[in-house]
């Protein structure tokens, strides 16, 4: 036979549901078998462990396991360990293990201490061992380990208590005396589900009386619906009785075809059928007392599926009653046949998945009993967190509770974002495009008191350029960009736009030419932390003062930005930016659990800028040091430190190089970046037996892993008087602020012509 294990063929036996002999022995029928009792084989040699083939081949036979959804419990590390189940049956294979052998149905080496034989109602010598098949048939629909002998328990990590019920009349004979002490003893012994594949027709063979005090005990009991195509026999007759508090669950039998067996029984009133589940009985695989897989049919092979069920959800979820266990298999059980519970199938077809995933939505339980619901929860960080957070200890760790308050994993590291900025090609062109008109752009000019005046307006969704690098369209959006730009007039310049980006203000505030992409975000920071909006810029006299108010750069808030830059005299300036985010906290956005991560911030940019001309090359440095004060909200996140941050960058600019009128840019810096900081976050991490939260509390560093730099080289010449090329190169180290990221190279090349 185990040459026919290794092969993958099987046995085939008929097995009907075991009737018990009336109580006092006053009579009844005893299953039907195709076979005699096998004795065990013994093989003398431990066999090699299961390679990663046989476990697939294994999980694939047992297609009973996969129609209830066992497999995702198993792979979910849902195995039953810690539970107990009690089978109140034939026992289990006498084999004992001596030294140097294996045994042949890879569960009787580690039964449960309280094992025991009854006979007259009392427990005697035997350890609920017998070389009956049908005890061993039961058990390893429950308890069989992944170990490639071609069938898996749904409970394999379970502790099974082998209660051999059958010895005071005869083979596969239960008297009503030895079951109810066996009953007893389970539920004395700590148990939490019994397993019974035995009844009688015969009320007065299964009296209630054992079952209430066991269901008393908050112990479950699966009791098989019986094999007469009929009624239900009892004890499965007894499902939806008051006595037994909800935790008595009848089990019916379904073939490959999810079809309800023709000898299954079934409910006959509506009290029953809330209580009754289907369970796949028919040709599914078992192992007999000698190891052999054999191919089985009745709802004794069902019920094990059930039992098996409540002792994964019990040790899961050790703190849910006997009768919420029960409820949740009823409730999360697949319908089948008619719409809703009926007198065939019941509340339908066992799910252990569905009992296993959680119940309605999830929420994140606070530490002063405040529940934040997780859906929408995300944390879009700014550009100058990088990778912060993602991947602290304590937040991968945080649980979620579902309806039923059972604790699952929040995956709240998921839901922290880094910045995604617009592609660095889109930016390169519109840096390009500063100033210049297109189509889609209008713009003219007058002189004025001395000086002039000059405008340029804009419609965002004509401006379709970077179509072929972003391989999508622009979105249609009729907002326009329009800016108005008085001239020179006494030393005095004034800006005004609508709608602009805030990196518009860089060429006002640093007399920048428009060339070199990467000094707007790392020469002036502040620019980096808001949207689009209205802008205000006045210069005179070596003063410079511009305001900025539109949205934050993510999220629904809003930010103002205020700069003053002074120009101090041999190329020096200094500027001062004040940024105030609304809903947002150094351009970051968050929502639902992360919302304490701040309501808003004020941060402070002071700024040393050197700037001098040299045989016809502009050269400069910019330095910024920023301080943040961030307001915390409520919830698992908040107590900020001040955060501190800061940019730089060096940047030279050459004219008429190669050819006339040329322009080459060298820039090399390190955009904003959180330099020091830390959030206090106080999260769920742990559930206690009794189903209590436990909460853990950690000061968060909110500074990157790495830190970017970057080299940019751009070039623009003419090609005669009607066209010019633009090549462009930007390297960047450790992008994003990310150590573990690949340097990054991303080159573009611009042609203009005009006609």
């Amino acid at each position: 036979m185990r040459e026919w294990l290794r092969n993958g063929a099987s046995g085939v036996v008929i097995a009907l549901l075991l009737s018990g002999c009336g109580g006092g022995g006053s009579g009844g029928g005893s299953a039907t078998m195709a076979s005699s009792p096998s004795q065990p084989q013994r093989p003398a040699l431990q066999p090699p462990a299961p390679t990663t083939a046989q476990l697939k081949r294994e999980l694939a036979s047992s297609w009973s396991l996969r129609a209830v959804r066992g497999d995702a419990a198993l792979a979910a590390g849902a195995t039953g360990k810690g539970s107990v189940v009690a089978l109140v049956d034939s026992g289990v294979t006498s084999y004992n293990g001596p030294g140097g052998t294996v045994d042949p149905t890879d569960f009787n080496d580690d039964l449960h201490p309280a094992s025991a034989t009854f006979r007259n109602g009392r427990v005697v010598a035997g350890g609920g061992r017998d070389d009956l098949d049908h005890g061993n048939w039961v058990a390893s629909r429950i308890v069989s380990k992944r170990d490639g002998r071609m069938i898996v328990g749904i409970a394999p990590d379970a502790r099974l208590m082998s209660l051999d019920a059958d010895q005071s009349c005869g083979a596969s004979c239960f008297r009503a005396d030895d079951t109810a002490a066996a009953v007893r003893h389970a539920a004395a012994n700590g148990a939490d589900v019994i397993n019974l594949s035995q009844g009688s027709s015969d009320l007065a063979g299964f009296p209630i009386a054992s079952l209430v005090e066991a269901t008393g005990q908050d112990v479950v009991i699966a009791a098989a619906a019986g094999n007469t195509g009929g009624s239900l026999i009892y004890p499965a007759a007894y499902a939806g009785d008051s006595r037994l508090g909800g935790k008595l669950v009848a089990v019916g039998s379904v073939g490959a075809d999810l079809t309800l067996a023709a000898s299954s029984s079934r409910p006959a009133t509506p009290e029953q059928a809330e209580f009754y589940l289907v369970a796949p009985g028919q040709g599914v695989n078992a192992t007999n007392a000698a190891g052999e897989l054999q191919r089985v049919n009745g709802t004794s092979f069902a019920t094990p599926l059930v039992s098996g069920a409540v002792a994964v959800l019990k040790a899961r979820f050790p703190f849910m009653s006997g009768a919420q266990v029960v409820d949740l298999l009823l409730s999360s059980a697949r319908d089948l046949g008619a719409a809703g519970t009926d007198l065939t199938y019941g509340r339908g077809m066992l799910d252990l998945g569905a009992a296993l995933a959680p119940s309605g939505s999830l929420s994140l339980p606070g530490s002063d009993g405040s529940s934040t619901q997780l859906a929408g929860s995300h944390l879009d960080l700014g550009p100058a967190f990088g990778d912060a957070l993602a991947g602290s200890d304590i937040v991968t760790a945080a649980l979620a509770i579902d309806g039923l308050g059972r604790a699952y994993d929040a995956g709240l590291g998921r839901g922290i974002h880094r910045h995604d900025p617009a592609p660095l090609l889109q930016q390169r062109f519109d840096a390009f495009a500063m100033g210049e008109a297109t189509d889609g752009r209008a713009s003219g000019s007058a002189p004025l008191l001395g000086g002039g005046v000059s405008w340029t307006a804009r419609t965002a969704a004509a401006d379709t350029r970077f179509t072929a690098y972003r391989a999508e369209n622009v979105d249609d959006d009729s907002r326009g960009r329009v800016g108005w730009a008085f001239g020179d007039i006494d030393d005095r310049r004034l800006r005004l736009g609508f709608d602009m980006p805030a990196s518009a203000l860089y060429s006002e505030i640093h007399d920048n030419e428009g060339l070199l992409l990467s000094p707007a975000d790392m020469a002036m920071p502040a620019l980096g932390l808001a949207g689009s909006g209205e802008q205000f810029m006045l210069a005179a006299q070596g003063l410079r003062v511009a305001v900025h108010s539109g949205d934050a750069l993510q999220g629904d808030g809003g930010s103002v930005m205020i700069a003053t830059r002074v120009e101090l005299g041999g190329g020096f300036a200094v500027t001062h930016s004040l940024v105030n985010e609304d809903g947002a906290v150094l351009g970051s956005d968050a929502g639902g659990a992360f919302a304490g991560l701040g309501t808003g911030a004020r941060t402070q940019f002071l700024g040393l800028s050197l700037g001098r001309k040299l045989a016809g090359w502009s050269i400069g440095i910019d330095a910024s040091v920023g301080r943040s004060d961030i307001d915390s909200g409520r919830g698992a996140f908040g107590d900020w430190s001040a955060v501190w941050s800061s940019a730089f960058v060096a940047r030279a600019t050459g004219h008429d190089l190669i050819a006339q009128g040329d322009r080459l840019g060298i820039a090399f810096g390190q955009p904003l970046r959180v330099e020091d900081g830390s959030v206090r976050a106080e999260l769920p991490v742990s559930q206690a037996a009794d189903g209590s939260i436990g909460y853990a509390s950690s000061r968060l560093d909110t500074t990157p892993s790495g830190r970017e730099l970057r080299l940019e080289l751009a070039y623009d010449r003419p090609l005669g008087e009607h066209a010019r090329v633009q090549p462009w190169l930007m390297l960047r180290h450790e992008p994003d602020h990310v150590a573990q990221a690949d340097d990054e190279a991303v080159f573009g090349l611009r042609f203009d012509f005009t006609w």
